[in-house]
């Protein structure tokens, strides 16, 4: 399988310059509540306009 986005939560100024952009940009849902410009996704070359949805973290990133 491979990847079709990445993201990241943090810094705009600093992932900006990479390609990142707002994940709402692509209606996709950050799982806790962040600033929208802060959690950010970057497409690769497999995504597809049909993903999209709410993020789900396994529960080893999530502390559980």
């Amino acid at each position: 399988m491979k990847e079709a986005i990445a993201i990241v939560l943090g810094e705009p100024q600093f992932y900006n310059r990479f390609g990142f952009k707002p994940s709402v940009c692509y209606k996709i849902e950050s799982p806790f509540p962040v600033p929208e410009d802060f959690f950010m996704v970057k497409t690769l070359n497999n995504y597809r306009d049909s993903q999209k949805g709410k993020v789900v973290y396994p529960p080893a990133f999530l502390g559980v």
